[in-house]
């Protein structure tokens, strides 16, 4: 189960990225509370580009990545797979709005 939620947070963090450089904010890196507050604001609340709950995504996102990576009791299977869940829409939204961002070649 940790691995899963570990993963499903970096999924999200890679793709908010993604989502920062598609809609106009390139970075070369990112701190993790650094890209979780600009995608919130720039493109849930000012541009509103992604569903308003992604806004606590990437928060909810680190919070249990932390708990599965470093905690004593790591996370249960039902978190996790809210998690991977999570992952799954705002990855499948990213990459939607990637596909009609970048023009075909």
């Amino acid at each position: 189960m940790n691995s899963a939620a570990s993963r499903a947070y970096y999924a999200m963090f890679q793709a908010a990225q993604v989502a920062m450089t598609i809609a106009g904010f390139p970075q070369d890196e990112w701190s993790h509370h650094s890209l979780q507050a600009a995608f919130a604001t720039e493109l849930t609340y000012r541009r509103k580009l992604y569903p308003a709950a992604f806004r606590e995504y990437l928060s909810y996102g680190f919070g249990v990545r932390r708990a599965a990576d470093y905690g004593l009791s790591g996370v249960s299977q039902k978190i996790a797979q809210r998690l991977v869940n999570r992952a799954a829409s705002f990855v499948a939204a990213v990459e939607e709005k990637k596909r009609h961002e970048t023009p075909s070649e």
